[in-house]
């Protein structure tokens, strides 16, 4: 059994994109990935372009409200949420012992 909830660390993933924290890499394995379809196909793979990649969406396209979230199981949480006022999922994938996100996959709906 995890020692860590899910969904809680969904939540903070997105509470952490609204507050446009730059802290919010401390959420990621150190070899995550973000795959990201919201306007080009962008593939993400280390801490220093994670942390071009948040700067550009802060001000690019913020978060707004939660629309939904959802427990996939495996310890993967989808989220749909408003940014920039589109619709947006995001699939988090976690590690199973740390509780870090090792997978971001996003795009528009």
């Amino acid at each position: 059994m995890n020692s860590f909830d899910p969904m809680a660390i969904a939540v903070d993933w997105l509470d952490a994109y609204r507050a446009s924290d730059p802290d919010i890499d401390n959420l990621y394995a150190d070899d995550a990935a973000i795959l990201c379809g919201c306007d080009d196909e962008t593939a993400i793979s280390n801490s220093a372009a994670r942390k071009a990649y948040w700067a550009s969406r802060y001000t690019e396209k913020p978060a707004g409200d939660l629309i939904d979230i959802e427990d996939r199981g495996g310890n993967v949480v989808a989220l749909t949420y408003r940014a920039a006022g589109n619709a947006v999922l995001a699939v988090l994938s976690l590690d199973e012992s740390s509780g870090l996100i090792t997978l971001q996959r996003c795009g528009p709906l």
